[in-house]
């Protein structure tokens, strides 16, 4: 007989990495296996959690109404893997309407209407630690500070409070940029460990990092370093993530010899600098909010260079992000150094450090070719990637619209978002950049194609407008 954790453990590894089409076909095969278990919360809980990081809300919707369907009788887990997956899809509404059903369940509640055996009143699951933490966790990401502290007064009488709980409210004062609110919640939450696992980071190493990361990045150097001494008199050993914030903002203050002793220092605590922590360093250098904002921005770009040579020098391979950043600088400075930009791919790719036809990195190079209004130059390069993702395809679409080529823009729009065996799934950049080649035509037609494009966009692909499309 097949067992249903084989079918989970393959299941779970196909949702981990975002391969849903082939998760799918596990669950068709377990569904059409005659000696196969039947799909349970557990399955369901591990396709929330796939669709949940991909922020598919349709395909969300589409696994509760087959859930329904199949009668499945909900836990705890599935609903926290609901929860989480609401909140990653920024409908958190959804998110605390399920929370709420689940500490006081009613026979009148949307959700027990809508699905009456998922949402069974009289048998609902109870919430446990981890749903408070979910519900903390989306509160923190909207920012909302006085909400997520109400929440852990409420996690407190109840003993479910954790270093999960500190964390999580300590990412929701950095959000509301309330540093001061974060340092008094490390103050008195701080957990003493009696002894060091060597290669186990401190439970509050992440927190620490949070507030380090958020001064930072808001231009308090002097507070960030001050947190880090606060940090280890406590007790709470910097870690290679709190190391490379520091060293990546000291880099975007173009403070570059304070990056360098960082680099120094983190050594000798015994943190070997990664990849991550170059790239930090170089995206601080090339850094640029404006043409006015950088004036030596060419020269930051060198020194950028200079970086990458020495982390390959240390032993340090740079990867797609480490090259798509340094691309990115080309692409900013006052005449995008194109050549420079082609001539670093084609040595990378042919001494084998990055894969020839690398979708980011073809991407970041289709920016800069762009930005050198080489047309033909982009569309060749968008032709080697094998599998463009959306961000590749926005890319292109972009130049074709800058350039005025709004049909060739179209051909590939309608080629790679409906043709299913090349369809990647459009964002809201997508439809912003074919509404606004669409919006050129200044006529009803245009007027017309551009509204179609939006309903599309909002009632067939369950995508939200954002602010920038508004603008459009």
């Amino acid at each position: 007989r097949l067992l249903e954790k084989d079918f989970n453990l393959v299941l779970n590894a196909y949702s981990n990495v975002g391969r849903m089409d082939m998760a799918h076909r596990i669950v068709a095969l377990q569904e059409r296996s005659p000696n196969a278990p039947v799909l349970s919360p557990v399955a369901f809980s591990i396709l929330l959690k796939g669709y949940g990081k991909l922020r598919d809300l349709f395909n969300i919707e589409m696994l509760l109404n087959h859930a329904e369907t199949l009668g499945v009788e909900s836990d705890t887990i599935m609903m926290n893997s609901l929860i989480d997956a609401y909140i990653n899809c920024g409908v958190f509404d959804k998110a605390q309407e399920i929370f709420e059903f689940m500490k006081e369940p009613k026979e009148d509640y949307g959700l027990a209407i809508d699905y009456p055996q998922l949402f069974e009143y009289s048998r609902c699951p109870s919430p446990n630690k981890r749903t408070y933490n979910i519900i903390l966790k989306g509160l923190a990401t909207k920012g909302c500070l006085h909400d997520a502290i109400e929440l852990s007064e409420e996690m407190k009488s109840l003993r479910l409070w954790d270093h999960v709980t500190t964390n999580t409210l300590v990412q929701a004062a950095v959000k509301a940029r309330d540093f001061e609110a974060a340092k008094v919640l490390l103050d008195q939450h701080t957990e003493s460990t009696k002894k060091k696992v060597r290669g186990v980071s401190h439970p509050n190493a992440e927190a620490y990092t949070t507030i380090i990361d958020g001064l930072a990045k808001h231009g308090d150097m002097s507070g960030a370093l001050e947190v880090l001494k606060k940090m280890k008199a406590r007790g709470v050993d910097p870690n290679h993530y709190t190391y490379t914030s520091i060293v990546g903002a000291l880099a975007k203050n173009k403070k570059m010899d304070k990056a360098r002793k960082m680099l120094k220092f983190m050594k000798k605590d015994g943190h070997r600098p990664r990849v991550e922590t170059y790239n930090a360093l170089i995206s601080g250098l090339v850094h640029r909010e404006s043409t006015y904002d950088d004036p030596c921005h060419d020269r930051h770009v060198d020194e950028a260079i200079s970086v990458l040579r020495e982390m390959m020098a240390n032993g340090v391979r740079p990867n797609a992000v480490t090259v798509s950043i340094l691309l990115g600088g080309f692409s900013n400075c006052d005449r995008p150094r194109v050549s420079e930009a082609l001539a670093l791919v084609d040595k990378l790719e042919g001494d084998g450090i990055i894969s020839k036809g690398n979708c980011r990195t073809s991407t970041a190079l289709i920016q800069v070719l762009a930005a050198g209004n080489d047309f033909e130059g982009a569309m060749e390069r968008f032709q080697r990637i094998r599998k463009p993702d959306v961000a590749a395809v926005n890319a292109i679409i972009d130049v074709c619209v800058r350039s005025d080529k709004d049909s060739m823009a179209m051909n590939i729009f309608r080629n790679h978002i409906d043709n299913p065996r090349r369809a990647c799934r459009p964002d809201v950049i997508t439809y912003s950049c074919m509404i606004k080649s669409a919006l050129k035509k200044v006529d009803y037609e245009g007027a017309k194609e551009a509204r179609v494009l939006y309903e599309e966009m909002k009632y067939r692909r369950r995508i939200m407008p954002d602010t920038g499309l508004v603008d459009v």
